[in-house]
C-alpha cells in the first residue's frame, strides 16, 4: 500500500527504475532495475522483453541479472483497477510487489507477492502474501521459477523453486525465501524463512 505504480497488465515491462541506494549484487554495485509484469526484476537495464516463459536458472539466455519472485507468464486480475506492480521503500529495503495479479487465461489463481531489496546486508527476499495480506494462491503445476541468477553461468544462481514435482514445487502463502550473498565469493545461499 502507498507505493508507486510501475507496471501493469500482461507482458510489461518498465522502464529503468532508479534505486534508491546502490545495491550489490553478485559482486557488481547496480543504482537501477526493470520489473517484468510477470513477475521478475532485472539489474541489467538494456533488457527490452517481459519474457513470460521461464528458464531455468541459472541460464546464459537473457534475462540475466535476474531476481524472479515467481517467473511465469502472468497478467493482472480483470476489473481490478488497483492491480499492478508497485513500489516504495521503507526501514532501508526497496519493496517491488504485485498486487491482484493472476497467471494468464487462469482465473482462480491470487498472487500477491513481493521481492524485498535489503541495502543493510545487501540481501533479498521474496514473500508470499498470508490470507490477511491479501492471499497468494498457485492452482497448478505450470511453469515457473523463483531464485536469483547472475550472468547465467554455473555457480552464478540459486533456484528455489522450479519446474518438477508440483507437491514440492510450489509457493505457499506466507512463505518468505531469503537469498544472501557472500561478498567475498558472490557465493549466494537460499534459506527458507
Amino acid at each position: 500500500a502507498g507505493g508507486t505504480k510501475r507496471t501493469g497488465g500482461n507482458e510489461r515491462l518498465s522502464g529503468k527504475v532508479t534505486l534508491p541506494r546502490p545495491f550489490m549484487f553478485y559482486g557488481n554495485v547496480y543504482n537501477a532495475i526493470k520489473i517484468s509484469s510477470n513477475g521478475w526484476i532485472t539489474f541489467d537495464t538494456t533488457v527490452t522483453s517481459a519474457t513470460p516463459t521461464p528458464t531455468t536458472i541459472p541460464d546464459a539466455t537473457a534475462p540475466n541479472y535476474l531476481v524472479a519472485g515467481l517467473w511465469a507468464d502472468l497478467d493482472s486480475i480483470a476489473l481490478a483497477t488497483t492491480s499492478g506492480v508497485y513500489t516504495k521503500t521503507a526501514n532501508n529495503k526497496y519493496y517491488i510487489e504485485w498486487y491482484k495479479y493472476r497467471r494468464s487465461t487462469v482465473a482462480t489463481d491470487t498472487l500477491n507477492f513481493e521481492i524485498v531489496l535489503d541495502f543493510a546486508d545487501n540481501s533479498i527476499a521474496v514473500s508470499y502474501a498470508s490470507q490477511a495480506e491479501g492471499g497468494f494462491k498457485w492452482t497448478s503445476a505450470n511453469s515457473r521459477e523463483v531464485g536469483i541468477d547472475g550472468g547465467g553461468n554455473s555457480g552464478e544462481g540459486s533456484n528455489y523453486f522450479n519446474n518438477g514435482n508440483p507437491a514440492l514445487n510450489i509457493p505457499t502463502a506466507g512463505t518468505t525465501i531469503k537469498f544472501g550473498t557472500d561478498r567475498k565469493s558472490t557465493r549466494l545461499n537460499s534459506s527458507h524463512v
